[in-house]
């Protein structure tokens, strides 16, 4: 059953958003706008192609083994990869100024083979999924009629509709579907093992399709996405108030105003296989030792992943304090920052059940957690950034790795590297290796480009 929205300029129920709820050009957030040259997407490669045949395990963990360096128009997107290495890359881009002089973002993929070398860009949407055999799904709102490829154009039900595009290996469009329903803030996409694909919007909730594109079950949480071991799709993402799962489970923080962050197991029918809640430690908290927590603060997660073996890997934020498995977590920072945030890793076995959860390095004004992989023996990776100075640069991209089994930090990588920016997403290609994205100044302090690199593990 689709989602009717009411579309402001008619009395009528249509499909789509209406005018003020999604977000106009040049409002300074991501929409897409259409054509876009490909050119601008070349990117620059350093390092030598990743081994073929048998996997060579010589270098040094940490090593930077190859590095793909997007131009420097092409920044603050997410990554995707799949068992073989492979990598697409959705990105926004800089396109210009409203009348107004506000800055227009568009929006756009980039894909890369498992060597890393650049196969093609598409200039529609603004999440990507790859599957196991290197198609990519793509999905974002589009307000306007789009040719999404071989001069199919689809016209938007309302003012802006959402999109899902198959593209093959090597960029043909093999499909396009529309939701006929609000596009406004998509989140996330993702494929299954059997060709099921889930989409999360801020408006629409999320909505997942068969393999043929017909709509299978929706549910009202939105976030982040993953289809763990078993094919159960998993949802992470935030709420303030009340949020209904169905099935008669519904998740409420203690007011409309207290936000906290959820995980959510739906299985193939869409009924709740578990739910998790992030939420407040047992008030007052003492944060610093100078601020006094006497209110409800903010708990988010911001990603999820699976590994093989079902297990459950979340990351998240926090403003100033959190419940984090019984025990408080407090945010610390230096006595000048008015507001303090943290950050968590949590490990959940298949029945959500959880395995640990820890309090980790603090990120910069909480604003980015890059992303979370997970290897097949259970290890979580995590791209994020962390606190810099009280003057630029602000932030460090870091690349951490816990241990399965305990959640000890391994192999770190970036803090203090004295290179400003931040980590866009992490993933693992077929021997091993990490494959991060992050965005951060080199050249020089004057110059910064979203970077892709595989690195020892």
């Amino acid at each position: 059953m689709r989602r009717l929205c009411w579309l402001a300029a008619a009395s009528a129920l249509t499909y789509g958003c209406t005018a003020d709820q999604h977000d106009p050009m040049g409002s300074g957030q991501t929409d897409e706008i259409g054509a876009q040259t490909s050119d601008q997407h070349a990117v620059e490669v350093s390092g030598p192609a990743a081994p073929t045949g048998a996997c060579s395990m010589t270098a040094a963990p940490g090593t930077v083994l190859q590095r793909v360096q997007l131009p420097p128009d092409a920044f603050d997107g997410s990554m995707s990869t799949n068992t073989a290495g492979e990598v697409a890359f959705s990105f926004r881009r800089f396109a210009g100024v409203d009348a107004n002089g506000t800055p227009i973002f568009a929006t756009g993929i980039t894909r890369f083979d498992a060597a890393l070398a650049h196969v093609y860009d598409y200039p529609h949407g603004s999440v990507v999924a790859l599957d196991a055999a290197g198609n990519a799904y793509v999905a974002g709102g589009f307000p306007a009629p789009t040719d999404f490829g071989d001069g199919i154009t689809v016209t938007p039900q309302g003012n802006i509709d959402v999109f899902i595009a198959k593209l093959s290996p090597t960029g043909e469009l093999l499909n396009v579907h529309t939701l006929e329903d609000c596009g406004d803030g998509v989140t996330d996409i993702a494929v299954s093992a059997d060709g099921r694909v889930a989409v999360s919007g801020s408006a629409m909730g999320t909505v997942v399709l068969d393999a043929n594109g017909d709509e299978l079950f929706r549910n009202s949480a939105v976030g982040k996405l993953v289809f763990d071991a078993s094919g159960n799709l998993v949802i992470g993402g935030s709420f303030a108030g009340s949020l209904d799962l169905g099935g008669g489970v519904a998740l409420s923080t203690t007011g409309a105003a207290d936000t906290d962050g959820f995980v959510v197991s739906l299985d193939a029918d869409g009924n709740v296989v578990f739910s998790r809640q992030y939420t407040d430690a047992a008030l007052p908290v003492m944060v610093g030792g100078y601020i006094n927590v006497t209110e409800p603060t903010a708990q988010v997660v911001t990603d999820v992943a699976a590994d093989a073996n079902g297990n459950i890997g979340v990351i998240g934020s926090f403003l100033e304090q959190m419940d984090i498995g019984g025990a408080t977590a407090r945010a610390s920072g230096p006595p000048e920052v008015p507001t303090q945030l943290g950050s968590f890793v949590a490990k959940l076995d298949a029945a959500g059940n959880p395995v640990f959860a820890f309090q980790s390095e603090n990120i910069n004004e909480g604003r980015r957690m890059g992303g979370i992989a997970m290897s097949s023996g259970g290890n979580i990776l995590v791209s994020t950034n962390t606190p810099g100075n009280a003057q630029p640069p602000f932030s460090y991209p870091q690349l951490s790795v816990y241990d399965s089994a305990t959640g000890n930090l391994g192999l770190n990588i970036g803090n203090g590297t004295g290179i400003a920016g931040f980590g866009l997403g992490v993933g693992l290609d077929a021997c091993g290796n990490i494959l991060s994205a992050d965005f951060h100044n080199e050249p020089s302090i004057f110059d910064a480009h979203t970077f892709i690199s595989r690195i020892a593990p």
